[in-house]
């Protein structure tokens, strides 16, 4: 499935793109790493600037992967974890295995530390099947994947929302609802993976390490 968002791309049948601001104010390196036994073809580009004038506390791009398989009952997905200086939250790849597939699990909305309950990306209908072409600049896109029947009935990836950037001053963390609809609203568990972006100046409170 093509895809295309202010913040990235993805072409009909091969090539990503991100477009992510990473400031640097001293250096940058980037590391490209195989964890594989083969040899992979690897073809990249990027783009940088020199001499960009930025702060000494400018926020520089992070990015988090987590995954719980599966959730967690009556606790909330988190997609940031708490962060304890100012920043900037750019927005999320979400995938989610369904493993009620007789209910229907986009029922949960969003919650931070610091403000009311918000819900999804705006635009973000299902875009059933692996083939057609989603734009929306401002907007995330979620695609919906049928797999086989049981347990593994449903996927649903769930892109970046670059049209609402949210920013704080002190701290902040951002959960998801694990709420599922069959006949009425209740508590569920799924397997569900994010990939988060945000901003904030380093150096920064750890995170969990990624799975290798």
């Amino acid at each position: 499935m093509a895809y295309c968002s202010a913040m990235h791309s993805i072409g009909p049948s091969a090539g990503m793109n991100l477009w992510l601001p990473m400031p640097f104010t001293k250096r940058a390196r980037f590391d490209f790493v195989n964890e594989t036994d083969k040899s992979l073809p690897l073809f990249y580009q990027i783009t940088y600037t020199l001499g960009d004038k930025h702060a000494d506390d400018v926020g520089r791009l992070h990015t988090l992967f987590r995954r719980e398989n599966p959730t967690t009952l009556k606790k909330d997905f988190e997609l940031l974890p708490l962060r304890k200086q100012k920043g900037r939250y750019v927005g999320a790849v979400i995938g989610v295995r369904n493993l009620h597939p007789d209910q229907w699990w986009a029922k949960g909305r969003s919650r931070s530390t610091w403000t009311a309950t918000r819900s999804f990306p705006p635009s973000a209908a299902p875009q059933r099947g692996l083939r057609g072409h989603v734009v929306g600049p401002s907007a995330g896109a979620v695609l919906v994947q049928r797999l086989q029947p049981g347990p593994e009935a449903l996927r649903v990836d769930v892109s970046l929302a670059p049209g609402r950037p949210i920013a704080w001053q002190r701290e902040c963390r951002i959960t998801i609802q694990q709420i599922a609809w069959k006949k009425g609203l209740q508590e569920t568990q799924d397997d569900w993976s994010c990939a988060t972006f945000w901003y904030e100046p380093v150096p920064a409170r750890p995170c969990r390490r990624c799975p290798t």
